[in-house]
């Protein structure tokens, strides 16, 4: 009968332990390899998402801030440039929108006279809040 010695036996399943935590640090390893990637992927796209929307969101908050400068002179009754063209006429003025809380709703324009006196009436009410 042959005896097995049992240093041998440690010996064995101690290398059989250190092969299996190397195998399993390496797949751990490619696993976070893998997400380090992604994530670095998704950040490099968020931000040319970024990129792009800082533009349009600055020339937005300009033009809101060249409102905001006039809005003394249009609430005084300053005038707005008038284009024949682009002035809406009877049949295709702007209408009123009347925002609450609750609902938000439109409120047709009522007949007019003519082009100019429907845009007057329509910015009198935009412009004073009626």
């Amino acid at each position: 009968m042959a005896t097995v010695d049992p240093t041998a036996q440690l010996r064995e399943q101690r290398t059989r332990d250190v092969r299996a935590d190397r195998e399993r640090s390496v797949r751990e390893s490619v696993a976070a390899d893998a997400l380090i990637a992604r994530l670095e992927s998704e950040n490099a796209y968020l931000r040319q998402t970024l990129d792009a929307e800082i533009e349009p969101r600055r020339r937005a908050d300009h033009l809101v801030a060249g409102l905001m400068e006039r809005l003394p002179e249009l609430m005084a009754g300053g005038t707005a440039p008038h284009d024949a063209d682009t002035a809406p006429h009877r049949d295709d003025a702007p209408q009123k929108v009347d925002v609450s809380l609750n609902e938000a709703r439109i409120v047709p324009k009522p007949a007019s006279d003519g082009p100019a006196s429907g845009w007057r009436r329509w910015w009198r009410r935009i412009t004073e809040g009626h």
